[in-house]
C-alpha cells in the first residue's frame, strides 16, 4: 500500500512539474518579440540591419510555433498523457528556442564589433539564469540551456583571445545556474509529494474513521437491540 502510494504521488508531482513548466514559458513566450526588438534597436549600426531583422523574425516564428505547441502540451497532459512522453517531445522544442536566441550572439562574433558580442552574450546567459527559476522539468532546462549556450560559448572560446575569458566566465556561469536550477527543482518536488503523500494520508484516514463510525453505530444498535 505504501509503495503505491508513493508510486501515485511521485507521478502526480511529475505531471504537476511538467504543467507548471508549460505554463511558466508560454507566459514568457509574449515578452520574446518585444524584447528581441529592443536588443535589434540597441545593436542597430554595430550589426549589418539585414540580420538584425532576420534574427527579430526568426524569434517571432519560433513564439508563434512555441505557443501552439504549448497550448497543445497542457491539453493533453490534462487528458493524461505520458509525462514521459511530454519529455521526450519537450526536448527538441527546447533545443529550437535555445538556438534561435543564440543566433544573434553568433551573428555579433561574426560582425566583429566587440560591444555588440559582449551585449549579446550578456542577453543569452540572462536568459539562462531567468530560465533556471522558470523550467523546473530538469532536463527540458537542460535542453534549453544547450542551444542557447554550447553553439555560442563554443564560438566565444574558438575565437581565442579575451573572448576566451568571457567564454570560460560564460561556462561557469552557466553550470552555476544549472546547480540552482537543479537544487530548486529538486526543492520544489519534496514540497508536491509531500503534499501528494499527505494528501493521499488524509483520504486514507478520512476512510478508515468513516469505517470506525460506521462500526461503533453497528455496535449501538447491537447493544440497544441486546438491552431490550
Amino acid at each position: 500500500m505504501t509503495r503505491t502510494r508513493h508510486a501515485a504521488a511521485l507521478e502526480a508531482t511529475q505531471r504537476e512539474m511538467a504543467v507548471a513548466t508549460v505554463r511558466d514559458v508560454r507566459r514568457l513566450l509574449p515578452a520574446q518579440v518585444p524584447a528581441a526588438a529592443l536588443l535589434a534597436v540597441a545593436l542597430a549600426g554595430r550589426m549589418p540591419a539585414a540580420d538584425l531583422v532576420g534574427w527579430v523574425a526568426l524569434v517571432a516564428l519560433d513564439v508563434a510555433r512555441a505557443f501552439l505547441l504549448r497550448r497543445r502540451d497542457l491539453a493533453e497532459l490534462a487528458a493524461g498523457e505520458s509525462v514521459r512522453r511530454w519529455t521526450r517531445r519537450a526536448v527538441p522544442h527546447g533545443l529550437c528556442f535555445g538556438l534561435t536566441w543564440a543566433v544573434l550572439p553568433l551573428l555579433a562574433l561574426r560582425s566583429g564589433d566587440g560591444a555588440a558580442r559582449n551585449l549579446s552574450l550578456l542577453a543569452v546567459l540572462a536568459i539562462v539564469g531567468l530560465l533556471s527559476g522558470t523550467i523546473v522539468v530538469r532536463v527540458h532546462y537542460l535542453a534549453v540551456t544547450a542551444g542557447l549556450t554550447v553553439p555560442t560559448l563554443a564560438a566565444t572560446l574558438a575565437f581565442g583571445g579575451d573572448r576566451r575569458v568571457v567564454g570560460v566566465l560564460g561556462v561557469a556561469y552557466v553550470a552555476l545556474m544549472a546547480g540552482m536550477q537543479s537544487r530548486l527543482a529538486a526543492a520544489l518536488a519534496d514540497a508536491i509529494v509531500t503534499k501528494h503523500t499527505n494528501a493521499s494520508l488524509a483520504e486514507q484516514l478520512a476512510s478508515e474513521h468513516a469505517l470506525a463510525q460506521a462500526a461503533n453505530d453497528q455496535l449501538s444498535q447491537l447493544n440497544t437491540h441486546l438491552t431490550h
